[in-house]
């Protein structure tokens, strides 16, 4: 998390903005601030400080940490009079039970963004959320197929993921796994040649670890006859 949050500081340099990644409750875990913060800033990017809906209203980080969801607050939107010239983004960050791990939010400060603010917390969230969940796996021996329509994004956070246990059980996917399955299910012809959805989250620990069909352990296989551009199987770290 930490990792991540630094590369966003370096491209949010000059742009006046705050990022916070808080807990599940809303408490502020960690904050970079601009190098010249407004006091309204200053006071709000310090660890341990609520930004839960009840203590401020309805921010960004608020609605994030009680719904769950991505969302974005601006100016006036904002209960409190004091906040009303701040805009905010936030998006939430889950665990590998799907349960809401903390939030990671951007704030700017008298001004609105002048980029596409909302994407990129959603981006981020997203890359620390792989990143924790890839730990946990890895933890567990679990073995994760990725894959993707595109060969550029396979190993993003735009992935689809799916973590099997050692008897083939599926034991986690992300959403878009779950999206891109059942949109490829909609869409494949009776009789097709393609590779089923269900033989593919149906494959177990003898067929991953030869897996001749997918290109094998650890590697990564395009061609004809794939329902995606790209699938790459990862083993499990072994301690």
């Amino acid at each position: 998390r930490q990792r991540q949050m630094c590369i966003r500081d370096r491209q949010l340099s000059g742009t006046g903005c705050m990022t916070l990644l808080s807990d599940r409750r809303g408490m502020t875990m960690r904050a970079i601030r601009p190098l010249e913060p407004s006091p309204l800033l200053k006071v709000s990017g310090r660890i341990g400080v609520d930004l839960g809906e009840l203590s401020l209203g309805g921010t960004a980080p608020g609605i994030a940490a009680k719904d769950a969801i991505a969302c974005s607050v601006s100016g006036g939107e904002h209960f409190f009079a004091a906040l009303q010239q701040v805009h905010c983004v936030a998006a939430p960050i889950r665990n590998l039970r799907g349960e809401l791990a903390g939030v990671l939010d951007l704030t700017i400060d008298g001004q609105p963004f002048g980029f596409d603010a909302a994407s990129l917390v959603r981006l981020t969230a997203l890359a620390i959320e792989r990143r924790l969940v890839t730990g946990q796996l890895e933890a567990r021996g679990h073995w994760q197929v990725h894959f993707h329509p595109r060969a550029e994004w396979l190993q993003t956070a735009l992935a689809a993921s799916v973590a099997f246990d050692e008897d083939g059980r599926i034991v986690w996917c992300n959403a878009a796994a779950r999206s891109l399955c059942s949109a490829l299910e909609a869409s494949a012809a009776p009789g097709s040649d393609r590779i089923g959805i269900d033989a593919l989250l149906s494959v177990g620990r003898g067929t991953l670890q030869s897996a001749p069909l997918l290109g094998g352990v650890g590697s990564t296989r395009e061609g004809p006859g794939l329902p995606l551009s790209l699938i790459h199987i990862s083993e499990p770290t072994r301690l």
